[in-house]
């Protein structure tokens, strides 16, 4: 029989914790034991058996964070194909590239999954199933790619199961409780799959929750988590109050000034999409002005431009040997670029400290991590080249606060910027669309023809401003305050817009924290955006919680027996039963 190092544990753990919860989804109110979720990755499985998917093809996932898409991505595997990650807020345009450039037969829906869950189990032949090669590539992730067009990074089975722990890793147990809050399109979600290994129970938070942190904090209160992770800025913004939660991840953007608190350990992790995770991590005991990341357990090297390694202390590219991706698919080009002279270069600047430890400095490129996710600023550019009235574009990013970054796109057209925002939005994920758009006459050049980017300044919001009109209620002058206080301004008026003066995911979640006593969801402030129509919002919903609410009332359990009976036979009268409890008095019903 083959054997997958990668597989064989997970399909272990669906029988040994088969009572256990593996996975629980739908804001906290479904769980799914890992006898249920072999259950669903059979069927995953009979249903790419009917429709005849060849093994080896290439098998794009777009559903909701949910089991459904962990038991897709499993029953893919087994079947012997390579999924392909994806999220349905994709945009149509960016979904259709990556089934085309893939060469995908089809395309794994919320249709498919409906048929998929409507069918017989696959029956195995044996008391294990047949394993694909550890050879055979497993994922296919896209990411940000600086031609214009996303890039596929390919992980094989045998990539995936070598263990590129740090000394600092840790094990989970049945006893332990993850909140994954990432998007399952990501690398980081391979960290669901060492969970299930290990019998933990999976929580997959949806992106409302994620976002908001006051609910991501009570869900952690209310269900007992114990591990999770938080990017940088939303760290800055989290406060505790669970005693359950042992420790709190968090890396993709430089770390500041945060340190184990609240009865959590803090752990900075150092990984990227073509490492396949995380390769070294840092415990932090203390607060850094920049957060060492550790060091890895392979081997590694920090070169200089000339590819010769750096002297102690001087800064270089980091580069890693061992086994990782397997490159970008059908570009063979970049692939060897990544590997040239038997490194992995990682294409990030770092600095060896005295005591071993790495801290990371910057990126070698321009490419930036925007909530901690990789974006090319080429490819930005060119979508944006493309919407018509944008004339010449550059796409730079500038540090924002607690080490995060902001995106701003430079254009020369006779478009205006929130058109092209708007049209933006509809080709690219949210986290490309650059949180300011500045029109320029014209862009300085270098000698040798190309734009200078050094020269583009971090864009001045008060050029976003409208003419200030005052606070009128105190609603409005809490908000105009927070705004105040987020974008360092002397004074905010009720119109101005919350997206124009640069904001993004990371200030709504610092909106809601300085406006706390207010119900500002991130939708409601992705929609109204100006503190006049968050206002007006609030007031709205404030009035509906105040509205009785004629809503049907589920069924008990005891009300669903009778209802049952009484179904199964019809015209009886077995429950009408008027002297069950004796007369009535008609002195207590007066």
């Amino acid at each position: 029989m083959m054997h997958n190092e990668y597989l064989e544990p997970l399909w272990e753990a669906f029988e040994t914790y088969a009572d256990y919860p593996a996975i629980v989804d739908e804001g906290g109110t479904r769980a799914i034991s890992y006898a249920e979720l072999k259950e669903l990755v059979l069927r995953v499985m009979a249903w790419l058996a009917k429709r005849g998917v060849p093994e080896g093809s290439f098998v794009p996932i777009v559903l909701p964070q949910s089991a459904n898409y962990i038991a897709t991505e499993i029953g893919i595997w087994m079947h012997g194909c390579t999924a392909v990650p994806m999220g349905p807020a994709f945009p149509e345009e960016r979904i259709a590239y990556i089934r085309q450039h893939c060469e995908a037969p089809l395309l794994f829906d919320d249709q498919a999954w409906l048929e998929a869950e409507a069918m017989e189990s696959l029956v195995l032949q044996g008391d294990a199933p047949e394993y694909p090669a550890e050879e055979l590539p497993a994922l296919l992730i896209y990411t940000s790619g600086s031609t214009g067009n996303p890039k596929g990074i390919l992980h094989s089975f045998k990539g995936l199961s070598v263990k590129h722990t740090a000394k600092v890793a840790l094990t989970y147990s049945p006893d332990e409780v993850w909140a994954m809050g990432a998007p399952l399109y990501f690398v980081a979600s391979l960290t669901c799959f060492k969970v299930l290994k290990e019998g933990g129970q999976l929580h997959l938070i949806d992106s409302n929750t994620y976002r908001d942190l006051r609910k991501f904090e009570d869900y952690i209160v209310d269900h007992g988590v114990t591990f999770t992770f938080l990017s940088p800025a939303m760290l800055s913004e989290f406060h505790n109050r669970s005693n359950a939660l042992k420790v709190v991840f968090t890396g993709s953007e430089r770390l500041s000034g945060q340190c184990s608190r609240d009865g959590y350990k803090l752990i900075n992790c150092y990984g990227m999409s073509e490492t396949g995770g995380t390769v070294c991590a840092f415990a932090v005991k203390r607060p850094y002005e920049v957060t060492p990341v550790g060091k890895p357990e392979e081997t590694w090297c920090l070169l200089d431009d000339d590819g010769n390694p750096v002297e102690p202390g001087e800064e270089g590219e980091f580069c890693l040997s061992g086994v990782y991706c397997d490159g970008y698919y059908k570009d063979p080009q970049k692939t060897e670029e990544l590997y040239r002279g038997g490194w992995l270069h990682t294409g990030d600047i770092l600095r060896e400290l005295p005591d071993g430890n790495l801290v990371y400095v910057n990126r070698k490129d321009w490419m930036a991590k925007i909530n901690g996710q990789r974006v090319e600023p080429g490819e930005v550019e060119n979508a944006i080249r493309a919407i018509e009235g944008a004339g010449q574009v550059v796409v730079k990013a500038f540090d924002g606060d607690g080490g995060s970054q902001f995106l701003c796109a430079f254009f020369t057209g006779e478009a205006q910027g929130e058109a092209l925002r708007d049209e933006l939005a509809r080709k690219v994920p949210p986290y490309m669309v650059p949180a300011h758009f500045v029109k320029v006459r014209e862009f300085a050049l270098l000698p040798n023809g190309k734009v200078n980017r050094k020269v583009l300044a971090a864009p001045d919001v008060s050029q976003a401003r409208t003419s200030y009109a005052a606070p009128e209620n105190d609603v409005e002058r809490q908000l105009c305050s927070a705004f105040e206080e987020m974008f360092g301004l002397d004074q905010v008026g009720i119109d101005d817009d919350f997206f124009l003066l640069g904001g993004d995911s990371i200030r709504v979640m610092k909106l809601q924290r300085l406006c706390s006593e207010l119900p500002l969801s991130a939708k409601l402030i992705s929609q109204e955006r100006t503190p006049r129509k968050m206002a007006l919002a609030v007031a709205d919903v404030a009035l509906e919680d105040r509205q009785p609410r004629y809503e049907p009332t589920p069924l008990s359990q005891t009300q669903l027996g009778i209802y049952a009976e009484s179904m199964a036979r019809v015209g009886e009268a077995v429950y009408n039963n008027p002297g069950g409890f004796g007369s009535l008095c008609d002195k207590g019903l007066a």
